[in-house]
């Protein structure tokens, strides 16, 4: 007894030039040697000599290798940022990476801007805040001053309640001269014995931002 199978009908092949260049092997060949990438058999090769080249280059530059990590490439953008004031950026940022996990500010061999001071420079409390809750970088009493200089009240009460830097004598000084009258009540209150505290910068650099190079330091 014969069965008899059902017939299936086979897909026609459309010939035409594109069909020519795939199955002759020859020409085929030639096409792809045009292309950008690398044969299988020199990835491995070209692997090994890259890397050895990376170790050359960072055993020179020892302070860039901190940049190829994605999390600390993003401390490096933020604390840029904060160096240009450029505060939305620098709160999205913050929000993109809510764990130090994500971001983690650079220190090796490299100088950076104290973060939380150009936070205030910058004049904002969220960000100033979200840097000292995450303990990014670190703070110095020309912060005070520099919150206390330009009427900043509650910069400079935050900073009181939450950091332990305090302030100089310019951030009376400042205060007294711009007429910013709450800030000095404030400082003469809580915190008279800074008033004879000698500032970081002379002639109130670190307020007006002359020569403001001399305020960075090595983030811990």
């Amino acid at each position: 007894m014969h069965i008899k199978l059902p017939f299936k009908r086979q897909p026609r092949i459309v010939g035409g030039p594109g069909l020519a260049v795939l199955t002759d092997p020859d020409l085929f060949t030639l096409v792809a040697s045009y292309q950008d990438g690398l044969p299988n058999s020199l990835v491995h090769e070209f692997r090994r000599y890259n890397e050895r080249l990376e170790r050359l280059f960072y055993k020179s530059q020892p302070n860039l290798r901190a940049r190829t990590s994605p999390a600390l490439f993003r401390g490096y953008v933020l604390v840029k940022l904060l160096k240009e004031g450029d505060v939305d950026f620098a709160l999205q940022l913050l929000r993109m990476c809510p764990t130090n996990a994500l971001l983690l500010i650079p220190h090796r061999g490299v100088k950076y801007p104290v973060t939380m001071d150009h936070a205030v420079r910058a004049r904002s409390l969220p960000l100033l805040a979200s840097l000292h809750e995450r303990e990014l970088g670190t703070c110095t009493r020309d912060a005070m001053d520099i919150a206390a200089a330009n009427g900043d009240l509650e910069i400079v009460q935050f900073l009181h309640e939450h950091r332990s830097e305090g302030c100089s004598s310019d951030a009376f000084l400042f205060a007294a001269k711009r007429g910013h009258t709450d800030v000095v009540t404030f400082l003469r209150e809580y915190r008279p014995a800074d008033e004879d505290v000698m500032p970081l910068q002379p002639h109130g650099r670190a307020i007006t931002g002359k020569d403001a190079s001399k305020a960075d330091c090595v983030v811990q």
